[in-house]
């Protein structure tokens, strides 16, 4: 809620300083799927419930080695989400439309092998504060502040 008005939103970016707002409202105890995709022309889009939500343009992707944060800002621990994160997955290319539509009806739900599939965290095991990355390239992660 970066504007105050105590509804949740989605942000999407590459800083603290680089980044946009959904423009749908998400309502406090339902479940969204929400899908971020970055693309090589430097435009962003949000999806929600695999419906467009909102684009942007003018990203550039970071190529220092930085740690990917969700749910939180690293900026100030009152932007930090305050709910249930489940099914995260990094893909090396842009999902079109129709894959993120299927995806969603999926229930965000992967093999493990989907072309491009670089990471992609279920939440189903319990490993104290490590989530098992169930991809080929097997990147655990660390949850924070559990």
């Amino acid at each position: 809620d970066s504007d105050g008005n105590g509804v949740p939103e989605v942000r999407a970016g590459f800083s603290s300083s680089n980044y946009f707002d959904s423009e749908g409202e998400i309502e406090v105890g339902n479940w969204y799927h929400i899908a971020v995709v970055g693309k090589a022309s430097g435009d962003m889009d949000i999806y929600i419930n695999g419906i467009l939500d909102s684009s942007a343009t003018g990203f550039s992707a970071t190529t220092e080695p930085e740690a990917i944060i969700i749910g939180a800002d690293t900026g100030t621990e009152l932007a930090c989400f305050k709910g249930i994160i489940d099914e995260v997955a990094i893909f090396n290319r842009a999902l079109a439309d129709s894959e993120i539509r299927q995806v969603y009806r999926n229930l965000g739900r992967f093999s493990g092998n989907e072309t491009g599939l670089v990471g992609y965290w279920n939440f189903d095991a319990d490993e104290g504060d490590i989530v098992k990355d169930v991809s080929p390239y097997h990147n655990d992660g660390k949850l924070g502040d559990i």
